[in-house]
C-alpha cells in the first residue's frame, strides 16, 4: 500500500536520524523502522501521522502510496467487462487521498477521467473504503462526491473538549489520543507503556473528562462533547 521505497530515499536525502524523526511524529522507534522497510501495518498510522511525516519530509501525501500497474489502453477495453477492483481502488486513492473536504472530487469527473462507468466508480470506492479500515479512514461518497475522511479523528475530539471547556489546565495530546480510542472502541496505548497509561487516563479523571480510569468511561459534560 505504501511507496516505502520512495519514502525511506528521501528520508536518507533529509538526513534524518530514526530517533529524530520518531521524536517528531510521537511514534517509536520501530514504528518508524517498519514503515521504512516496508513491514508497517496499515492499521499502526493515522491520517494526522502520514500528513506529518509528509510535512516533515517535504512532499505530497499521495506520492507515500504505492503506484498501481499502468491501466491498459481504454480504447481496447469494454467498459461493462470485469475489472479488477484492487487495482481500482488503488487508482482511485492516488488520485482523491489528500484532497480533502475541502476540495472534495466529483464522482462524475473520476468515471469520465478513467473511463469508467458510474458503477464501476462507486465499486472502487467501496473497495478503497474497506481496503483503508484498518487505518481508521473512509472513502465517502456524498452528493456525488469523494473524500477520504477518519472514521473518529482526535482532533475533532481536541476541539469539541475545548469548546466545552471540560477540564481546568488543559490536555495534552496523550489526553486527546486517549479519548480517541475510547470513543472508537480500541485499547488505549499510551507510547506502549503501562505506567504512562495509568497517568493519562488518571489525569483525565483528576480533569472531570473520565470518571474512572481501570474501565475508561467518559463523564456526562465530556460524552455530551463529542455527541
Amino acid at each position: 500500500m505504501f511507496d516505502h521505497r520512495y519514502v525511506a530515499h528521501v528520508f536518507n536525502q533529509r538526513g534524518y536520524h530514526i530517533n529524530e524523526f520518531a521524536t517528531r511524529l510521537d511514534m517509536s522507534n520501530g514504528v518508524v523502522e517498519a514503515f521504512l522497510r516496508g513491514t508497517v501495518e496499515p492499521g499502526d498510522l493515522r491520517i494526522a501521522t502520514l500528513a506529518n511525516m509528509a510535512n516533515l519530509l517535504g512532499i505530497p501525501l499521495h506520492s507515500m502510496f504505492a503506484r498501481p500497474a499502468p491501466l491498459p489502453d481504454p480504447d481496447d477495453l469494454d467498459p461493462h467487462a470485469p475489472n479488477d477492483s484492487v487495482a481500482d481502488a488503488e487508482q482511485l486513492l492516488a488520485c482523491i487521498y489528500d484532497t480533502g473536504r475541502t476540495t472534495p472530487t466529483l464522482i462524475s469527473e473520476v468515471a469520465k477521467a478513467f473511463e469508467w462507468t458510474l458503477d464501476r466508480t462507486y465499486a472502487a470506492a467501496a473497495e478503497a473504503s474497506r481496503r483503508l479500515q484498518p487505518a481508521g479512514l473512509a472513502v465517502n461518497t456524498s452528493h456525488g462526491e469523494l473524500f477520504v475522511t477518519p472514521v473518529n479523528d482526535h482532533l475533532d475530539a481536541h476541539k469539541a473538549l475545548t469548546n466545552r471547556k471540560v477540564y481546568e489546565r488543559g490536555l495534552n495530546y496523550n489526553h486527546y489520543r486517549a479519548a480517541h480510542q475510547i470513543l472508537s472502541r480500541q485499547e488505549v496505548t499510551v507510547n506502549r507503556s503501562a505506567r504512562q497509561r495509568l497517568l493519562t487516563l488518571g489525569g483525565m479523571v483528576n480533569l472531570g473528562v473520565l470518571t474512572q480510569a481501570k474501565q475508561p468511561a467518559f463523564s456526562d459534560e465530556a460524552l455530551e462533547a463529542f455527541l
